[in-house]
């Protein structure tokens, strides 16, 4: 994302888009957030629009030093 993400780690780990991620590692797992009800970056956004986000959780197979917990993009 080119922008500093506005919503706090805790929530984003709270997530059922997250939470299903992290039940099937290697699968990549997708979720959204309307702008109109949430704030998704710091800097000025449009509301009214969608921002999809993907995530994936890892395991050793793609993450070998286990430092990893999951991938996500926006």
């Amino acid at each position: 994302m080119k922008d500093e993400v506005a919503i706090p780690e805790g929530e984003i780990r709270g997530t059922d888009w997250y939470r299903r991620a992290e039940e099937r590692p290697n699968s990549v797992v997708l979720g959204c957030y309307d702008t109109s009800r949430t704030r998704v970056v710091q800097t000025s956004q449009q509301n009214r629009q969608m921002v999809l986000v993907t995530a994936m959780a890892t395991d050793t197979a793609t993450d070998r030093t286990g430092a990893v917990e999951t991938e996500t993009a926006m």
